[in-house]
């Protein structure tokens, strides 16, 4: 994949820095990146490039590489916020840490969060990941109020299902009735015409979610996880 070697090298060339400190810096293997960038993968495993790319490539960048060679799962990132300075790598591991999560998540509130909120929802303990959270500039505070710095797409398929596992582990029973709350699972043997249907409507939904997060109308104090799953049973072991 000559664009991503491409990349790549531009990357080590103008850091001066060699594939190991890249391996640091986004979380993927050493060896892993070396092979791409020696061409002995033809076709790198897509969580490895979306990672690599990712941190590589600016955002127009990112998104053109990835509606090109994976047009398929491109949809799934229809933005890939660039503008913030941590490296994924740590912003990542802060995502699957519990209290990290619900922090970090709790930053996106319109007028965001004050200590005494954290103090009550999480208690001590919040307050400790919240100073570590300021001091790695994920958090900002500003008059008292505290928010999460940027809007970062999180773009590592790992992380997604570790933020989809901490959702459950929050999920409020009693918001559910009230349009606050959705839970569905369903499960039955379908056709190729079948799943084709069910990715279409997901895909749509992702898509129209996304909307509703860039319209002004839309945003608010209210911090609701919204996510997606859709996978074969057959191919998930």
């Amino acid at each position: 994949m000559d664009e991503l070697n491409s990349y790549i090298g531009s990357y080590i060339a103008k850091k001066s820095c060699s594939l190991s400190s890249l391996s640091r810096e986004t979380g993927v293997n050493y060896t892993t990146i070396k092979r791409i960038y020696s061409n002995e993968v033809t076709e790198p495993e897509f969580t490895n490039v979306l990672q690599l790319i990712t941190f590589l490539c600016t955002n127009q960048e990112a998104m053109s590489f990835l509606r090109k060679y994976y047009p398929k799962q491109s949809h799934c990132f229809t933005e890939l916020n660039k503008d913030y300075k941590i490296s994924d790598h740590i912003i990542n591991e802060q995502l699957v840490d519990p209290f990290g999560f619900l922090l970090i998540h709790m930053g996106f509130a319109k007028s965001g969060m004050t200590r005494s909120t954290v103090t009550n929802k999480i208690g001590s303990s919040g307050l400790e990941k919240l100073e570590e959270l300021l001091n790695l500039g994920i958090l900002e505070e500003i008059n008292g109020r505290i928010k999460t710095v940027t809007d970062f797409k999180c773009a590592n398929i790992d992380v997604m299902l570790e933020k989809h596992k901490l959702a459950l582990r929050y999920f409020k029973k009693s918001f559910l009735g009230d349009k606050k709350s959705l839970i569905a699972f369903q499960v039955d043997g379908f056709s190729e015409w079948g799943l084709e249907q069910i990715y279409e409507i997901e895909k749509k939904k992702i898509a129209s979610v996304a909307e509703i997060m860039k319209d002004p109308k839309g945003k608010g104090d209210n911090v609701a996880f919204v996510g997606t799953l859709f996978n074969r049973i057959e191919e998930a072991y």
